[in-house]
């Protein structure tokens, strides 16, 4: 059965704490957590040949194979258990991704539905968002440590092709479009935590103005019932707006002008 999963970055979480603060919500703090270790060791050739293609039938690329990062973490997680019979799993992930003397840090929570509709993994989301800071992560551990090893972490997400194929039907094919868009507007939040590079916030907008564009695109075969207010986020679209206002005066309004101020009396 395909796994349906809800992935959320804690951006202001205290990694010593934030268990700490997840067992004091009403939804589990009778739930008893089970914790484990986990050490994950990926291997791949320098290129990464063995990631792009996926597959090594006849065992070419086993002999070149090399560590490429470890990603090392200790997993906390509860089962709750809904009203309505759904079963939601909550793991919270603290730890790091390490290749050599490079690092980042792991502070994630993944919302797993065990039983029951996808709805159950917002609403456990939506608990959790009450009591403390949430975004939603697009990128697996995986893909964040194979960005660490080819140092591209921290660039920003431009727009990509959607992964479409030719049997998919128009309502099929709607959340896919909306996913990418999404994410290039999500990932480029999360990177904004760690980057000071202004086309992280560009992106950031690009993506969010693509998405806006999409939903109206495909009004007439969304679900209006589905659909979520977006008036929550005003107050991050402002701030967003704002920044990039700042950088594109710091670095094409005013470096024109500097001249003026540096010469004469």
């Amino acid at each position: 059965m395909k796994e349906i999963e809800l992935k959320l970055a804690l951006p202001d979480a205290d990694p010593a704490s934030v268990a700490i603060q997840l067992t004091a919500l009403p939804m589990l703090a009778r739930r008893k957590p089970k914790r484990q270790h986990l050490h994950d060791t990926y291997y791949d050739t320098p290129d990464p040949h063995l990631r792009q293609a996926n597959f090594d039938p006849d065992g070419a690329i086993f002999g070149a194979l090399e560590v490429c990062f470890v990603a090392d973490f200790e997993r906390t997680r509860w089962e709750v258990r809904r009203r309505d019979g759904s079963k939601v799993e909550v793991a919270l992930d603290i730890g790091h991704i390490s290749i050599g003397n490079k690092t980042t840090p792991i502070c994630e929570l993944e919302l797993e539905l065990l039983s029951g509709q996808p709805a159950a993994l917002f609403a456990v989301a939506q608990t959790i968002a009450h009591s403390m800071s949430v975004m939603p992560l697009a990128i697996s551990k995986s893909a964040r440590g194979y960005a660490l090893a080819q140092n591209t972490l921290e660039l920003p997400r431009r727009a990509q092709p959607p992964q479409l194929s030719r049997d998919l039907t128009l309502t099929e094919a709607v959340p896919c479009v909306l996913k990418e868009m999404f994410c290039q507007f999500t990932t480029n939040l999360v990177t904004l935590r760690t980057s000071d590079d202004h086309e992280v916030v560009h992106q950031a907008r690009v993506g969010w103005r693509r998405f806006k564009s999409a939903l109206r695109l495909f009004k007439p075969i969304l679900n209006p019932d589905t659909r979520p207010s977006l008036q929550p986020l005003q107050g991050l679209l402002s701030l967003l707006s704002e920044l990039r206002d700042l950088d594109v005066a710091r670095t094409d309004t005013l470096p024109p002008l500097q001249h003026a101020f540096t010469t004469g009396n």
